[in-house]
């Protein structure tokens, strides 16, 4: 969910032309979207975590002035924590979002340093350089000048395993622990609690985080439990930014945290901290289950190796070293969120603040669905299933409280931001493809709540005019093509099902894009409450609202990025473009106007690839009979909007979507969100064996596979050529799927030629 162009004009002295020289060495590269304009940045940081981890320990950087200035610090720069361009680090703190355009969590900072602050009324920072950092899934070096201490960070699901050591100087290291910092400086975060026990060399304590999200929740509990690896020369609190005498052993403020001084001959130290949501007591059993008695080279080794087996579950061979690289990179990336809100004893703080238990499954929250129900829900489906079911079991317990399923879980809350019913996708699909059971009438039950009842969901005004008036309602046209969207989704799922009556009444408002048609200008337009078409203009996207009113009628875009929203119901809108010959024109003519640049200031109102309601786009030149600019596309988008370097990506990255696009594009393949079946695109692999789930396997292949064969000359499944552009998810289990590809653009999916 990008940011306002309103802030971003701030930034416009900002430069995204950053160049990248790190060593290719690993199969990741992490740096890759931790820079470009905030609009366009992939919000991504290179620290370490675990697949689908709770913590995600990283170094929080401080922009240069005045971008410094708290006016700055509003506007969600560097959301992740991390931007490649600003020139210190606040220190390394445990927890964060990967991708959005929210700035939350900063938990429990830790900072190096070798002379202690007089005192913390700003906060204290050091100069690194980006030839002093190394990083690779599950790892993060950087040695900093000059205190010339080395940091080497790796997780473990709930935990953050840290170790410096000094590499001059006979002067004591002094660790800052910050239990009450925060991504967000200003307000801060609050209720900061604090005990330090010498004997067992241990800290433990907790705060009440704040930020774009948390914030709406009036600030989210986090705990934790540490223990460092060597006896301390001194401990010393800090509350309300100045020193509290050093046998002070408790504290509470909204300022508030630690020194830990080592000795002066002490030349290395290792700090594990665990973090919980639910109490201190959650946190030490968590760090009994995942840090006792493991220390840092044991705990690296096993959190690569998650990753490594993760890797494995959609390996792939080239001959194209860079395109690997890019490709784990990518896989990376989309499978660091959803958040494992489960502590290791089962218990999680649910919705209604209170405490519940998961049973045979991981509680998971921060579900930025709108974004991901496209992209990473499907590739979940796909290489890891048992997310899937957890993200499912997660939202019927979610809707259990708040009584229909949200479109952006954070924490403890379902926050309203965005639009639509997302959830029925990632409910559908899940279960049409045959990843996971649950009870589906119940879901139906708060899908049709959330598709009618304005207490939950939808607008009144929506509901009774059967599309949303742009004099009442504002992303209107956005609104009612989604919602259309999102209730055709519903309404296979109650096909599936068995559930007539519910299929009927969805059914009947699937097809409610066809309220804001309007045939004469061939796009969707706002339209008032009296039944009239209002104003619009195709170049004017949501961006520009504040010198073009009409734009607020789209979100996070304009006409052109909602022209093609109606894939549920495709061969419709290729007839309301007068047939496929015009439809492919004017589809043509979007994606030739995409930027020269990836990652431009501004996405401009044509094809965009770092947001995501036009990512489908690319794969509906396949339903008007042009499957070789399907491939010709999709391959382009591969190639030019996605590099290793931090501005690596078109946009941000919003957990893990514009990452999974890439992945699945990779291997030919790209969901149509909502059903069990796929587009078959242009796999950029040799092959690839994709494990869908511990006992099946996708085995592709793609032969003659390079930059200049991009077209796909024939597909066959199981050595039975294939004669439509799309394929079942059931007939991908334990099946070879074999393309042959071509420099020459062919009709793929005719059977009759040939």
């Amino acid at each position: 969910m990008p940011l306002s162009i309103k802030t971003l004009l701030f930034l416009l002295l900002l430069s995204s032309s950053n160049a990248f020289s790190q060593e290719n060495v690993n199969p990741t590269d992490l740096w890759m979207g931790t820079g470009g304009w905030p609009q366009s940045s992939g919000m991504t940081f290179p620290g370490a975590t675990t697949p689908f981890g709770l913590v995600r320990l990283s170094p929080d950087t401080k922009p240069a002035f005045p971008f410094s200035l708290p006016l700055f610090n509003k506007i969600g720069y560097s959301t992740g924590g991390y931007g490649y361009r600003d020139p210190k680090i606040f220190g390394f703190s445990h927890t964060r979002l990967e991708g959005t355009g929210g700035r939350d969590g900063g938990v429990f900072r830790v900072l190096p340093v070798r002379k202690l602050p007089r005192n913390f009324k700003s906060a204290p920072s050091a100069r690194y350089r980006h030839r002093n950092e190394d990083a690779h899934a599950g790892y993060y070096e950087i040695t900093l000048p000059p205190e010339n201490v080395d940091v080497e960070l790796t997780a473990s699901p709930h935990c953050g395993f840290h170790r410096y050591t000094k590499l001059s100087s006979r002067r004591p290291l002094h660790l800052l622990l910050d239990v009450t910092s925060g991504l967000i400086q200003h307000p801060g975060s609050l209720d900061g609690q604090l005990e330090i026990n010498a004997d067992q060399q241990s800290i433990s304590g907790q705060v009440r985080t704040r930020g774009d999200f948390s914030l709406i929740q009036n600030g989210l509990f986090a705990y934790f439990y540490a223990e460092y690896s060597t006896p301390m020369q001194s401990t010393q609190i800090w509350k309300d930014h100045y020193w509290l005498d050093q046998s002070t052993t408790q504290a509470s403020g909204d300022n508030l945290g630690v020194a830990l001084s080592t000795t002066p001959d002490t030349d290395e130290v290792e700090l594990k901290l665990c973090v919980s949501h639910v109490s201190v007591q959650n946190a030490k059993l968590n760090f009994e289950a995942e840090a006792r008695g493991v220390d840092f080279d044991q705990a690296q080794t096993r959190t690569e190796s998650l990753w490594q087996n993760y890797f494995d579950r959609a390996r792939i061979t080239t001959s194209d070293a860079d395109f690997e690289r890019l490709y784990y990179t990518n896989l990376y990336f989309s499978s660091v969120m959803p958040t494992n809100f489960t502590d290791t004893n089962g218990e999680y703080l649910g919705f209604d603040n209170k405490i519940g238990v998961a049973k045979d499954y991981t509680y998971r929250t921060d579900l930025s669905l709108w974004d991901t129900f496209r992209t990473a829900n499907p590739l979940y489906n796909l290489i890891a299933p048992e997310v899937s079911c957890d993200v499912v079991q997660s939202l019927m317990q979610m809707a259990k409280v708040s009584g229909v399923f949200p479109r952006l879980a954070y924490g403890t809350e379902s926050l309203s931001m965005m639009f639509g019913s997302p959830a029925n996708f990632v409910l559908a699909e899940a279960y049409v493809k045959g990843i996971c059971k649950f009870d589906t009438h119940t879901a139906l039950v708060y899908m049709w709540k959330g598709a009618t009842d304005d207490e939950f969901t939808r607008e009144h005004t929506c509901v009774t005019h059967g599309y949303c008036p742009s004099d009442e309602t504002t992303q209107s046209v956005s609104k009612t093509v989604e919602d259309a969207w999102a209730d055709f989704a519903a309404a296979e799922l109650a096909h599936a099902t068995g559930e007539t009556e519910m299929e009927a009444n969805f059914r009947t408002k699937e097809v409610a894009f066809r309220n804001v048609w309007d045939p004469s200008t061939r796009y969707f337009r706002p339209k008032n409450a009296a039944g009239e078409f209002t104003a619009f203009n195709p170049k004017m996207t949501s961006y520009f609202e504040f010198i073009y009113k009409p734009a607020i009628n789209y979100a996070e875009g304009g006409p052109n990025h909602y022209r093609y929203t109606a894939p549920h119901h495709i061969q419709e809108l290729i007839s309301l473009f007068g047939g496929p010959e015009p439809f492919v024109d004017e589809l043509e003519k979007f994606m030739e106007g995409a930027t020269r640049h990836r990652g431009a200031f501004n996405p401009g109102p044509n094809y965009w690839h770092g947001d995501e309601h036009d990512l489908h786009a690319i794969y509906l030149f396949s339903e008007a009979g042009r499957p070789d600019l399907t491939q010709y596309w999709a391959r382009w988008a591969l190639r030019d909007r996605y590099a290793l370097a931090p501005n690596g990506l078109d946009g941000n990255d919003d957990a893990g979507s514009i990452t999974a696009w890439f992945v699945m594009s990779s291997l030919g393949l790209y969901s149509q969100s909502g059903t069990d079946r796929y587009w078959l695109g242009s796999p950029a692999v040799d092959t690839a064996d994709v494990k869908l789930g511990p006992n099946h396997v996708l085995h592709i292949v793609a032969n003659h596979q390079s930059s200049d064969n991009v077209y796909v000359k024939s597909v066959s499944l199981n050595g039975k050529r294939l004669c439509s552009p799309t394929i079942h998810h059931a007939d991908l289990i334990d099946a070879q799927l074999t393309f042959e590809m071509s420099a020459d653009p062919e009709a793929t999916f005719d059977c009759k030629i040939n």
